[in-house]
């Protein structure tokens, strides 16, 4: 089984989900707002702390992708509703549909959606067939809806409602499923309320169309303004659908789309791997185990059945105004019955609009606590029914607050299952499943048309299922919080703490009294800046310095002296760094600074180096940490597993050799460079599977020589004299490396065995060399792979 998992040897940027976790694209967090000037998140689309080329990529997916999902979503509810527009405009009489049929139109249609529903999200995950599989869905749909044109009896009815909603499939829950692909989580709440009131102004707009097509083509060439609407609508929705082929991109994984640069395709790629959405990975049985372990697999189920099934009485408000027309002749004429109910989707709009704006900025149980309080009155107030008439009008409107709920749910779904691409699909597939699969029978149960428009049981059971969507909902927000504590924690464990539970007492002393001590003792030394270790008033880098192995060598540099400043991808510092740089806060003149930056990000990468050199005037030293690692046999890695992996072990060093090299000869700084490489670079470490991994860091010392060679002569302007050289430690003992023990995928014993010393290291007995390497200590060091390995590799 392939899994992933941190270098032992560096310290890793991967989470111990498994996902590549690679970058910060976007370098600054975003800005803390108040909650009374939330109302200006409205209008944020393209946030200011975004990097001008991300935000450029913001807006070419949202005129592409997200237009063309919207019009895709509207077609679908505008040819879906045609129908109940039909029934209450000359279709019941004239194809005397005077029983249950009316009901039963959205059982049949029920039905064809629920039984493709998950093969069809499984397609649609697959980034080969993504690309043309929902323009071709759609191509189909818009030819049946011509059909429905002509049809004479229910049966006609029944079976083109199956097929509509077996067509149907990939467009709701499967536009979910991309966007959540596409987009970060502070992104997708607001673009998911713009694409789902798509459904309601396709309402509203079948609503005024329907009425037109009565008026003006009512019996034209014979036929009744009921059939001209579908034909109508099958002419709006087939161009539309062939035009997919062009503008819909499948999945970031998919091929690159025509308006993408290539640039801007890896940088959409990379960036949804920073935020945690893990890509697509081979179909196996393995997919239901996974999908049945996670609670949001049976709470999303549960709570989008309960809510599905509670929206029915949103959409009815027709059959109640039909109702009053029939009790009071000239009350309301047909166009009226189709145009009046339109006000309740213009309330959806609002309603959607609103909370998916302020999802980013509320938490999200509370604004999804008020949209189910409005429409829980609303539907008491129903149930009551013996009502002022202006206000049963107003409770129908009301009703449209319950568009908001789909938009809310869906991306939170898809936010918690980010790192499993198949159990995101199969989840968010169950959930339209299980809900379809309740509602093509609740109306007929709950909400039976003979018993309309006032439904004395159906407001009541409908009660009992917002109720059950609301504590629901509640209760996921609480596992998410609960879930996303436990994740952080883990990425962010304190490992200096724990190796100081293994380290022997003298191991525990810190370098900066080591240090002291050898220069007390060292004959030659007249005073102690006089020392080649010290390094106080020096300026260093560290990427990867958030935790682990880099943090420990960040905190050596500043106990002897250094001002380091820690790059890491993690957003904010870990509790591991934040007690390190209380460690060392009272040493004059040095500590620890974190920065969040992505290593594999050229313009961030570049920009954060510039301002740390051009803070202090001078920049004197670089350990480029910062990597990954991937346990996988050969044979099963995927190309984007391996280009992924190169882009940070390799691609991220050189950017930041680079960057730190422009630097010190920019400030004719003749600085060092440490490129931390690892001995499996040398060789193969039996029996684990990390083919990728290994040749990544043969590459890493390599670039060490090819650099130390480029840099190290002094130029006539004084730039230059730049010395560059790797280090390839060996195992260390932390807690990742223990899981990879606990997991099977590495055998203590053997690998206590292949060491001379008959043990493995220790993250704090690198501190030394990490001061060794970047000081005046190893002045005539250049273009070396020093191996701190307990001599394994030299057996």
């Amino acid at each position: 089984m392939a899994s992933t998992q941190p270098s032992d040897e560096t310290n890793g940027v991967a989470n111990r989900t498994g996902e590549f976790d690679t970058s910060v694209i976007a370098p600054a967090e975003a800005p803390k707002r108040s909650p009374w000037k939330a109302w200006m998140y409205l209008w944020e689309w393209y946030p200011k702390h975004y990097p001008p080329e991300e935000r450029k990529l913001l807006r070419k997916m949202d005129a592409c992708l997200l237009t063309f999902c919207s019009f895709m979503f509207f077609l679908k509810w505008l040819d879906s509703s045609n129908v109940k527009n039909a029934y209450v405009s000359g279709m019941k009489e004239e194809l005397h549909l005077y029983g249950n049929e009316y009901s039963l139109f959205d059982t049949f249609y029920n039905v064809g959606y629920l039984v493709f529903q998950v093969p069809s999200l499984l397609l649609l995950s697959r980034p080969k067939v993504a690309k043309y599989y929902l323009p071709t869905m759609e191509v189909l749909w818009s030819i049946v809806t011509f059909c429905q044109s002509q049809m004479r009896n229910r049966n006609d009815i029944y079976g083109t409602r199956f097929l509509l909603g077996l067509l149907e499939t990939p467009v709701a829950s499967g536009t979910t499923y991309v966007l959540g692909s596409w987009y970060r989580p502070e992104e997708v709440f607001k673009r998911t309320g713009v694409w789902y009131v798509s459904n309601n102004i396709a309402v509203m707009f079948g609503g005024y169309l329907q009425a037109a097509a009565y008026k003006n083509l009512n019996g034209v060439h014979g036929m009744a303004g009921w059939r001209w609407l579908f034909i109508i609508d099958g002419v709006i929705s087939l161009p539309i659908a062939l035009a997919g082929y062009l503008i819909f991109p499948g999945l970031p994984s998919s091929k690159k789309p025509w308006w993408l640069t290539a640039k801007e395709h890896e940088l959409a790629r990379s960036r949804m791997i920073n935020a945690g959405v893990q890509p697509s990975k081979e179909l196996s049985w393995t997919v239901a185990k996974r999908t049945f372990m996670r609670w949001e697999f049976y709470m999303g189920v549960l709570c989008y059945t309960f809510f599905l099934s509670s929206s029915y009485p949103h959409g009815q408000m027709a059959i109640w105004l039909k109702d009053l027309a029939a009790k009071h002749p000239g009350a309301y004429s047909v166009p009226q019955i189709n145009t009046i109910p339109t006000g309740a989707q213009g309330v959806s709009v609002f309603a959607a609009l609103l909370a998916t704006s302020l999802c980013m900025v509320y938490p999200l149980w509370s604004i999804f606590s008020i949209v189910q309080t409005i429409y829980i009155v609303a539907n008491i107030s129903l149930l009551i029914w013996n009502i002022p008439k202006g206000y049963h009008f107003a409770c129908y409107y009301l009703l449209g607050v319950s568009a908001a709920v789909t938009p809310i749910l869906m991306p939170f779904i898809n936010m918690a299952l980010r790192d499993d691409a198949e159990a995101r699909a199969v989840t968010v597939g169950a959930m339209l499943t299980a809900g379809w699969a309740v509602f093509s029978f609740y109306p007929i149960t709950v909400f039976p048309i003979v018993e309309g428009p006032r439904w004395t049981k159906g407001y009541s059971v409908n009660i009992c299922f917002i109720v059950g969507c609301w504590t629901t909902f509640l209760v996921m927000q609480y596992l998410y919080r609960k879930s996303e504590s436990r994740k952080q924690a883990l990425m962010c464990r304190e490992v200096a703490k724990d190796q100081e539970d293994m380290a022997a007492p003298a191991q525990r002393r810190s370098f900066a009294s080591t240090l002291s001590q050898f220069q007390q003792n060292n004959e030659g030394a007249e005073a102690k800046n006089s020392s080649p270790f010290d390094l106080t008033g020096k300026v260093f880098v560290v990427t990867g310095g958030g935790n682990g192995l880099a943090l420990c060598m960040a905190e050596g540099l500043a106990e002897a002296g250094g001002k380091v400043h820690c790059l890491d991808r993690i957003k904010d510092a870990s509790k591991a760094f934040q007690e390190a740089q209380a460690r060392v806060s009272n040493l004059h003149d040095a500590g620890l600074e974190y920065h969040s930056v992505d290593v594999t990000h050229d313009e961030a990468i570049r920009k954060c180096i510039a301002d740390i050199a051009a803070k202090n005037q001078r920049l004197d030293g670089l350990i480029a940490a910062a990597a990954i690692q991937q346990v996988t046999p050969a044979l099963d890695f995927q190309k984007e597993d391996i280009a992924k992996m190169m882009d940070v072990n390799f691609t991220g060093v050189f950017l930041t050799a680079r960057e730190c090299a422009r630097q010190m000869m920019n400030y004719k700084i003749q600085g060092s460079i440490c490129l931390v490489a690892s001995m499996s670079g040398s060789i193969a470490n039996r029996g684990f599977l990390a083919p990728v991994y290994n040749s990544s860091k043969a590459a890493v010392v390599q670039l060490a020589r090819n650099l130390a060679m480029e840099w190290g002569r002094k130029n006539p302007d004084g730039s230059g004299g730049i010395r560059v050289n790797s280090l390839s430690p060996g195992h260390i003992v932390t807690p990742m490396v223990q899981a990879n023990f606990d997991a099977g995928e590495a055998n203590r014993e053997e690998w206590e065995n292949n060491s001379m010393l008959g043990r493995l290291s220790r993250p704090e007995e690198y501190k030394g060399v990490g001061v060794f390497m970047l000081s005046n200590a190893s002045s005539y060091m250049t273009g070396h792979d020093l191996k701190i390995d307990g001599g394994t590799t030299a057996w």
